[in-house]
């Protein structure tokens, strides 16, 4: 049985320097236009952070990107009245996994600086993280399961980060991962509706499969590790390319097994001919994606 992190070494590389080159073109081609607070590129100094090679103190220093562009994620995203509002890319797509996706970046790529950083530096960031996932955790537990796992993936790291029980939201993860209701296909996340375009459905299957790999490999739940292999493992079989999306949603997942790394391999494939066609102004949410997966991938101790 081949080790996940031997796996995950053989695709570490590619999707570090694709997801630095995508965030370097994104920010060059956005670079005269300030993002607003419901702007997906806040999420880029995070990601940026994350694809660093040797992360310094200075990253999260008052004056830099990272910092500002935490700060008004977390002073512009909630509306007036407590809800939550969905980030857009400058082109105006929105996703309501965005806005968690981009929280979640930043409680990452806090978490692997903060222990180079001085106490009183880490505590005045805390706030405005904290600031940043309320509207998330203030949120009806409604929308998609996609969606409801993203929002489980930033509780359960607050909860860590605070040092607080997460039971409940493990209960509700395996509520929404291992349904009753689901329709055909079983192994699958979301039940299929035929009204429903087919690769609307798939973009929230791997979304959700993003989220849900995210939480197995931070709580260390084999249950959770099981169903994200044979999540991964039904779209392998029966979702073509055709349907997919060039944002590689939930690649560290495919990538970390032999049996579907295959279909790893189509994402990075499909992220660089999308940026070869489109430009670098495409590379926002491929950058963000790839800079999870590239921290999903990282050895630990």
């Amino acid at each position: 049985m081949v080790n996940l992190m031997t796996q995950f070494s053989r695709y570490r590389p590619l999707v570090g320097k694709l997801g630095s080159q995508a965030a370097a073109a994104a920010a060059a081609a956005w670079a005269s236009q300030a993002a607003s607070p419901l702007d997906a590129r806040l999420g880029l100094p995070a990601a940026r952070l994350l694809l660093d090679a040797a992360p310094t103190p200075a990253d999260v220093s008052p004056d830099s990107a990272w910092r500002r562009a935490l700060a008004g994620l977390a002073e512009g995203h909630a509306a007036a009245d407590g809800t939550d509002r969905p980030l857009r890319t400058p082109g105006g797509q929105w996703r309501d996994v965005y806005h968690p996706l981009v929280v979640h970046l930043y409680l990452r790529s806090f978490a692997r600086v903060q222990p180079m950083i001085a106490p009183d530096d880490a505590e005045a960031c805390q706030p405005l993280m904290m600031q940043a996932a309320a509207a998330l955790a203030e949120s009806p537990e409604t929308g998609t399961i996609s969606f409801q796992l993203w929002r489980a993936l930033c509780a359960f790291e607050v909860a860590q980060r605070q040092a607080l029980p997460t039971v409940s939201i493990e209960s509700q993860v395996d509520r929404l991962v291992n349904r009753d209701d689901r329709a055909y296909p079983v192994e699958a996340l979301h039940a299929q509706d035929d009204a429903e375009p087919l690769d609307f459905w798939t973009y929230r299957e791997l979304a959700g499969l993003h989220a849900l790999g995210r939480l197995a490999g931070l709580a260390g739940l084999a249950s959770w590790q099981a169903r994200v292999a044979e999540v991964a493992a039904f779209h392998l079989a029966h979702t073509q390319p055709d349907y997919t999306t060039y944002e590689p949603w939930g690649l560290f997942a495919f990538a970390g097994s032999p049996q579907t790394a295959l279909f790893a391999e189509q994402q990075l494939h499909d992220a660089t001919t999308h940026l070869g066609q489109s430009g670098p102004a495409a590379g926002l949410m491929v950058a963000l994606l790839l800079a999870d997966s590239f921290d999903a991938m990282m050895p630990r101790d």
